[in-house]
């Protein structure tokens, strides 16, 4: 009989089949796996909850007074993004507390075996209440935000407990939201934190600062938490590229045991989303070990896991973890959001940024990584060991095609500044703006940042425009490369449409993609227009445009790639490429793939 430290272990997503059992998982995702196994049970909605306690589809109309106050207007979105719920409201709080009640059945109550959990989280957004109500609370409490969330977590936790005495409530608050300094949580309530170290590096290593700030912030924590106690919701992958290489690998027991000892008792790991990602398979077996048993010793497990899974390869797969850990963990700080590994840990961090993070792998690095891993996959003894390795290199093979992705054969770089119109009617395509005679009445924007990040608040449709001069080429095949359209697409050339690219924004928001020119484009100045369409969130072109002569070869190298990337890709099971929600393999079969075999047409090659 073992009683792990550690009550909540759920890695998000799993291996399939059996791995959680095997590796003494309790959750799956954000739900209990077997009540048998005394596990923790979240009852209603998992995360994020408010507007499923308070839904705005119902109320806002009626009671806008119940959701955020932003610049003295109440808004249920604002700039795009859902805002929070007004928690000095005494109606909200009533109607959230009869809500969460009727997620409670009788089962609750009959089974002791579980936990139960009623999630009452903040949306993921920035837009909290600033109400004169909402502002003097959190003045008292000592706080910028946090204080209100606290007392109205408290408020619900404590009438459900008077019902169900066996059931907690779950709030959420993020490392940089302080801990009110007046009001405790309530016996029953946890706290969802997500608060990160740097996973590059030790979390009490005093030599790196923002382990140091991020150990202190525990420290603390650890007086202010209550009886509940708290969960952790750690991130262990970069959201804007589920392959780049991420040297987080060897402090990861190390670092929980260091929270599980500051009153960390659960964890929600969040990793990639499909099989066949980097090092996805060693990365989950190092997190549940660690949870298991938080005083093992990472780089043994590392050790362990290598020289069985990949067998005579293994070796070679040390060499290349080493390699990457050792000569690259230390990328410069502007690379990170606070410092802190990895790079980008959500979509908006990679938006601001506009940085590639995988900028920090030079060409030295490309080269060495693939020569290491190249002659681990020699060393494998059986097929299924040799695709085990050659998984490891789908990383190394898409750095290669994305960086040649738009500049091989390039003949036509567009510059930054283009002629932009916002269309709030969508009366562009009934008024023909695509073959308008000049674009002298539109305004201006840039194509490396979106749109709403650079003053122009509109979501919905807007029209970019600009004219260039198009190279004598004698009539070679052409293509337009997009780096990224964050919205539906419609593009033109000279008035006619020559192609769109309508997969979902959740998909395609951050990945280039290309499309053919007609054939025998002359000599000489042409129009570009494109439409794009996207109602929230943030939206427009936001990377490079070129045009690219698909007659130009490409190196054998890159064909290599290309070509072992589909073909490895696919028998790992290679089903999204970044954070993307909805059906599978759209990032793969429907992007990447014919994305890549366009780019194998290169030099005139089918």
């Amino acid at each position: 009989v073992f009683a792990p430290k550690i009550e909540r272990r759920t890695i998000w997503s799993d291996l399939g089949g059996a791995s959680k059992l095997r590796n003494r998982m309790n959750g799956a995702e954000f739900y209990l796996i077997d009540s048998k196994l005394g596990g923790i049970k979240w009852v209603g909605p998992a995360t994020h909850t408010f507007f499923a306690l308070v839904s705005p589809d119902k109320y806002f109309e009626k009671h806008p007074e119940y959701f955020s106050q932003i610049e003295g207007v109440r808004y249920r979105e604002y700039k795009g993004i859902v805002t929070q719920l007004c928690l000095t409201n005494p109606d909200v709080l009533r109607i959230a507390t009869e809500t969460a009640r009727g997620w409670l059945g009788p089962e609750v109550k009959a089974d002791s075996n579980n936990k139960y959990v009623v999630s009452v989280t903040v949306n993921d957004s920035l837009w909290a209440c600033k109400c004169a109500e909402c502002v003097a609370v959190n003045k008292e409490e000592g706080v910028v935000e946090g204080g209100t969330n606290m007392r109205f977590v408290n408020a619900i936790a404590t009438r459900l407990a008077e019902e169900y005495p066996a059931v907690s409530v779950e709030m959420m608050t993020y490392a940089g939201v302080k801990i009110p300094k007046k009001t405790k949580p309530v016996s029953n309530v946890i706290i969802q934190i997500v608060a990160d170290p740097d996973w590059r590096y030790a979390l009490d290593d005093p030599s790196y600062e923002t382990n140091r700030h991020r150990m202190k912030f525990f420290e603390e924590m650890k007086d202010s938490i209550g009886e509940g106690g708290v969960y952790n919701w750690t991130k262990h992958v970069i959201f804007g590229d589920y392959l780049i290489p991420a040297p987080n690998l060897k402090y990861i027991a190390r670092n929980m045991r260091i929270m599980n000892e500051n009153g960390v008792k659960g964890f929600f790991c969040q990793t990639v989303q499909s099989r066949g990602l980097e090092m996805q398979d060693l990365r989950y077996y190092l997190l549940a070990r660690a949870m298991w048993r938080p005083e093992v010793d990472s780089q043994e497990t590392i050790e362990e896991f290598c020289r069985l899974y990949y067998g005579h390869g293994g070796d070679g797969v040390l060499r290349y973890i080493d390699f990457l850990h050792d000569n690259y963990r230390s990328s410069p700080a502007s690379f990170s959001r606070e410092g802190a590994w990895p790079y980008y840990r959500s979509r908006w961090d990679l938006m601001r940024t506009k940085v590639d993070a995988s900028i920090v792998y030079d060409d030295e690095f490309v080269a060495r990584a693939d020569a290491i891993l190249a002659e681990a996959e020699l060393k494998a003894q059986t097929p299924e060991i040799k695709q085990r390795v050659a998984t490891c290199r789908l990383p190394i093979w898409k750095m290669k095609l994305d960086r040649a992705f738009g500049e091989v054969g390039k003949v036509v770089s567009f510059p930054e500044t283009w002629s932009f119109k916002i269309d709030p009617d969508d009366k562009g395509l009934a008024e023909q703006w695509q073959k308008a005679r000049d674009l002298t009445g539109w305004a201006t924007m840039k194509i490396d940042r979106h749109w709403t990040y650079q003053g122009e608040e509109h979501r919905g449709v807007a029209w970019y425009g600009i004219d260039f001069d198009m190279p004598e080429t004698r009539g070679t095949p052409l293509a337009l490369w997009f780096g990224a359209i964050d919205g539906d697409a419609d593009i033109y050339i000279d008035g006619e449409k020559i192609g769109e690219q309508k997969i979902p924004a959740m998909h395609m928001w951050q990945h280039g993609f290309f499309i053919p020119l007609p054939k025998g484009l002359s000599h000489g100045n042409h129009r570009l227009v494109v439409r794009v369409f996207k109602k929230r969130y943030n939206a427009g072109i936001w990377k490079p445009v070129s045009i690219v002569d698909m007659s130009a070869p490409i190196s054998d190298d890159l064909r290599t790639a290309g070509e072992r990337f589909i073909d490895v890709g696919r028998k790992a099971d290679l089903a999204v490429l970044s954070e993307s929600y909805g059906p599978k393999y759209t990032q793969t079969e429907k992007m990447y793939y014919p994305k890549t075999r366009f780019f194998l047409t290169h030099g005139g090659v089918q």
